[in-house]
């Protein structure tokens, strides 16, 4: 595209492309640990409650730590995609 200009000058503010290997790790992380406390607690046949994602892995240690706002008349070759 030509003439494609992005629509926010916001960024990741770390060199990963991606956040996508420690998503996967925390994700399968939180289902395993629910999957026992369900088959532990069910087998006792006591009430079960769940474990959010925050409870399991930290967001703090992803690959990517949030975003960075840049100032487009500073530098206008930022929003070039």
């Amino acid at each position: 595209m030509t003439r494609s200009y992005r629509k926010h000058p916001c960024f990741g503010m770390s060199c990963a492309e991606s956040d996508k290997d420690w998503k996967v790790s925390a994700n399968r992380r939180w289902r395993r640990k629910n999957k026992q406390l369900l088959m532990q607690l069910w087998c006792q046949g006591k009430e079960v409650i769940l474990l959010g994602l925050r409870e399991v892995s930290n967001i703090w240690l992803s690959n990517k730590d949030g975003r960075q706002w840049v100032d487009p008349k500073k530098i206008p070759e930022v929003l070039r995609k």
